[in-house]
């Protein structure tokens, strides 16, 4: 659902909005703001995969209340 929302916000909000900016800076401000969007939805979609292939989280900030 969260990558599906964040597809919704890049496709319909950002870069509607991108298309109707008048001056330059906000132009980019948007295109900025939809690359981030892409970036988190990325993160999303990894953190997703993790789980479901049952892999344990790793890293510095991994949460898990199983003990190891």
């Amino acid at each position: 659902g969260m990558i599906g929302e964040l597809h919704f916000h890049m496709k319909e909000v950002a870069f509607r909005s991108m298309c109707q900016a008048g001056d330059l800076g906000d132009r980019m401000d948007w295109v900025n703001a939809t690359i981030r969007l892409a970036e988190a939805g990325a993160k999303v979609a990894d953190s997703v995969t993790g789980l479901r292939s049952g892999q344990r989280p790793e890293g510095p900030n991994a949460r898990s209340r199983a003990k190891r």
